[in-house]
């Protein structure tokens, strides 16, 4: 099994240092098979900050949008499992301490038990964070974004056993149909060849220019 770490990035020079240093300081560079950064307008600063954390750079000179970012980034990786990230999200776990959260993300990835893996933190999802602000309390309005309530809920499997069910104990896990786990651009860990298969269903494909 392999990983690439692909990064969508856009005119952000202070933030991309910092989230790239909370995942080199924190161990998530050190899993990586593959590390590869997408610059929308990219510039000689965004090359020289994605080559001093040892990533690839692919860019273009205009913003061809995320979904086609994101496409073109799972296209030129060559991991078995793709995990997605922009360039403000920041790693708040250290992986060294706590490794079997991300090992077993992994793994009910490849037995076939899920399609998607999210990775935003359940106690600090951080802002803003829409679905606490509008879903919470309200949840079978929203039922699009039920999911979410793991967030606020501590067994939302039993609150809601049709739509939601309990993978793991310890690390606490939970899977939900896509009926009810909306696509979300926050940090997400996919089969690459899944995810390939989803982007190009929604995406036109643009040239790039590999660097």
């Amino acid at each position: 099994m392999t990983l690439s770490l692909c990064v969508l990035s856009w005119k952000c020079h202070r933030t991309l240092v910092n989230t790239l240093t909370s995942y080199r300081d924190k161990g998530l560079l050190a899993l990586a098979d593959e590390k590869l950064i997408y610059f929308q307008e990219i510039t000689p600063a965004d090359i020289e900050i994605a080559q001093s954390f040892g990533f690839s750079c692919l860019g273009t000179s205009e913003n061809i949008g995320i979904g086609n970012a994101m496409k073109t980034l799972c296209e030129e990786a060559n991991g078995d499992l793709v995990l997605l990230l922009e360039n403000d999200w920041v790693l708040t776990e250290d992986l060294a301490l706590q490794p079997h959260h991300f090992l077993d993300a992994q793994e009910i990835l490849l037995c076939g038990e899920v399609d998607a893996v999210r990775l935003r933190h359940r106690d600090r999802p951080g802002l803003p964070f829409w679905a606490e602000a509008n879903v919470k309390g309200n949840e079978r309005a929203f039922l699009p974004h039920l999911l979410w309530s793991v967030c606020w809920l501590e067994r939302p499997d039993l609150v809601f056993p049709d739509q939601i069910k309990r993978l793991r104990a310890d690390p606490p896990m939970f899977a939900a149909a896509s009926a009810n786990a909306d696509f979300t651009f926050n940090p997400c860990l996919y089969r690459r060849d899944l995810i390939l298969k989803v982007l190009a269903e929604a995406c036109e494909f643009d040239a790039i220019v590999p660097l």
